[in-house]
């Protein structure tokens, strides 16, 4: 039985070729979406641009109304326009409130609903979680490995339930795909090198790891208070990218269960899956 509460019944779509160059999408490519968040809704708003190849502040700046790529820069702690890489999340601040667009879908994808169904068909039937304050983490954290959705859940709600600051998950699951296209940045692709795995050796390439940051007065705040959220985190299984000796990323949390990269690789290519999630 899947207890999905996105209603996917195999995530196997997610792993298809991409083209670099394509849009970025938010409900099945959530790396190479073009698709814009709405962040608030009211007469004004925020909205979340993901940078694409090719694009510049200033060309960012001329799809929406009434703003500067001086304000967009300021708007983001962006010292040098020409600074930014693909895949970069850029708030665009004071934007008339419209519908937030309906993201595309890959044939197999079903719309999630409002249910607080999180657990998958791991013989121990659906758990019931409490979702956090942001739509856009519920989303994302739904379409991680049925194993550590209710913690990544729990995780977000205590740190704000504690200390009032307010999370969202960034990025969850990354097909192997957009992987490959986020390692050759800053290598093969202009833009700055932004992590040191290729396909396949991510844990987000298997659900099991999430990117985190603030969001303070609308705004996203990269620099959080470290010390207070990692023993939540921690408490919950998670092991923290800030503790790595080697390219430290303070943003990531992850749940290995043990097993290395390689070896849910391996996994993977052998079909040893449960509704479309490598077997753990």
């Amino acid at each position: 039985m899947s207890c999905f509460a996105d209603g996917i019944k195999d995530i196997s779509t997610f792993f298809s070729g991409f083209s670099a160059s394509k849009n970025r999408e938010e409900a099945v490519n959530p790396i190479l979406d073009s698709t814009i968040d709405t962040m608030q809704a009211s007469s004004l708003e925020s909205l979340t641009h993901i940078v694409r190849e090719g694009e510049k502040l200033s060309s960012i700046a001329s799809k929406y109304k009434d703003i500067t790529y001086q304000e967009i820069a300021q708007a983001n702690g962006i010292g040098d326009p020409n600074n930014i890489y693909v895949g970069q999340r850029i708030t665009i601040p004071n934007q008339p409130a419209s519908p937030a667009k309906p993201p595309k879908t890959d044939p197999s994808f079903k719309p999630a609903d409002d249910s607080t169904s999180i657990g998958g068909s791991n013989g121990s039937g659906c758990k019931k979680c409490s979702q956090t304050w942001d739509k856009f983490t519920n989303r994302r954290i739904k379409k991680l490995h049925s194993k550590i959705r209710c913690k990544a859940f729990d995780f977000i709600n205590e740190v704000e339930r504690k200390f009032y600051i307010k999370l969202r998950v960034v990025q969850g699951l990354r097909t192997i795909d957009e992987q490959n296209a986020l390692y050759e940045q800053g290598r093969s692709k202009p833009g700055r090198i932004v992590t040191q795995a290729r396909g396949g050796r991510s844990y987000h390439n298997y659900g099991l790891a999430i990117d985190i940051a603030e969001i303070r007065n609308r705004k996203v705040v990269w620099n959080t208070d470290w010390d207070k959220i990692v023993p939540i985190a921690k408490k919950y299984g998670f092991e923290w990218g800030g503790d790595w000796q080697k390219f430290k990323d303070k943003p990531h949390f992850e749940i290995t269960f043990g097993y290395s990269t390689k070896q849910l690789f391996e996994k993977y290519k052998k079909g040893d899956l449960i509704d479309g999630y490598v077997n753990i």
